[in-house]
């Protein structure tokens, strides 16, 4: 800041350190003050900034009340001019005030003339072909930035663009999923696209460990003559093993002894059933006594017995799901949990029928 202190220094403007006096007088009242009462500092303070208010203003000058003269409205009227007399005036004025600048700036006054009378009557706008330039009260030419320009027409409605399915996708999708076997609550009783159903099934006997099941099932010949790969009774050919746990809930007395079981699929073959308690009993196995939860449950019709004995179980002729067992010698009370878990009461390992074969699809040889 200059110290407007010294006497005659270079550089410095007596008004701006004047405004600078100023400030400094009102600091120095507002310290002197301090101590004072409000309203009397604020009296003097008010007084102090608006000596520093009128300081402020002697620097910044008034605006001229006589709007800039446009080049661009200029032309526009020039344009719009019939009488000779009148044109001329104008355009001499137009000449006087713009034309050394426009020189200066590389325009041509003539060209950019001919320009706006071109256009004239059209409705477009000079703000694209004529230089923005202004006349200030002062007399400085100055060139501005064109002004933007607003339309006057409502905005371009835009539409929804049209869906056109793409029939390839469209193919290749139906195939897809015509390939793709459904899930089936239950079996289907009628061919589908996917599906062709066989019901001429032939009945076959099959024994093992003394028990002999009586089963129906489609043989090959008949599968391949009707070009099936679905029977609800199963293929004879394809052969399926499961074992299968079933828990004490599930199970239905049958008089005073007896519990009756029943499998999820028809069995043809019992390989193997046991049964399990909830108490541990001591046997001889192999002449060492041990305790066992577990023990194997055998046909009635075979011979094969354990010391310790055996219960056994009747595969109902009807039902071949259902199965008898005959509690002779201990009850399977099995109900858990065992060892954190829920043990099941019967545990049967059996062949069964499948019933689709892949090997055969909806009308056409796979192999």
């Amino acid at each position: 800041m200059v110290d407007f202190t010294a006497p005659n220094l270079q550089g410095a403007n007596a008004a701006f350190n004047n405004i600078v006096s100023k400030l400094n007088d009102t600091k120095s009242s507002a310290l002197s003050n301090l101590q004072a009462d409000a309203s009397a500092a604020s009296s003097a303070l008010s007084s102090q900034l608006a000596d520093v208010n009128t300081e402020l203003r002697s620097l910044v000058p008034e605006p001229s009340s006589i709007p800039n003269v446009n080049l661009q409205a200029q032309l526009q009227s020039l344009s719009g001019l019939t009488n000779p007399l009148q044109s001329a005036n104008l355009l001499a004025d137009i000449t006087s005030s713009f034309g050394d600048a426009l020189t200066t700036s590389g325009f041509d006054l003539d060209s950019l003339v001919s320009s706006a009378a071109g256009v004239f009557g059209t409705g477009t706008s000079l703000s694209g072909l004529i230089p923005n330039f202004e006349l200030s009260a002062a007399g400085d030419v100055i060139q501005k930035a064109s002004a933007s320009l607003l339309p006057s027409i409502g905005p371009v409605t835009e539409e929804a663009a049209a869906f056109v399915s793409n029939t390839n996708f469209t193919a290749a999708k139906t195939a897809a999923a015509s390939a793709v076997y459904p899930s089936l609550e239950e079996g289907p009783t009628a061919d589908t696209a996917v599906f062709t159903v066989v019901n001429e099934t032939k009945k076959v006997t099959e024994s093992s460990g003394g028990v002999s099941i009586e089963s129906k099932g489609v043989p090959a010949t008949t599968a391949r003559a009707k070009n099936a790969n679905y029977s609800s009774e199963g293929f004879l050919t394809r052969k399926a093993f499961m074992r299968e746990e079933v828990y004490f809930s599930d199970l239905v007395f049958v008089g005073s002894n007896d519990v009756k079981l029943t499998l999820a699929r028809k069995p043809t073959k019992i390989r193997y059933f046991s049964g399990f308690i909830q108490d541990e009993e001591t046997v001889i196995r192999g002449g060492v006594e041990k305790k066992t939860r577990r023990f194997k449950i055998i046909s009635e019709r075979t011979s094969q017995r354990n010391s310790y004995g055996n219960d056994t179980f009747q595969v109902s002729t009807t039902n071949p799901k259902e199965i008898i067992v005959n509690q002779s010698f201990r009850k399977y009370d099995m109900t858990g949990p065992f060892n954190g878990k829920l043990h099941p009461t019967f545990y049967v390992a059996y062949f069964y029928n499948q019933t689709y074969d892949p090997n055969w699809n909806a009308g056409t040889v796979t192999k």
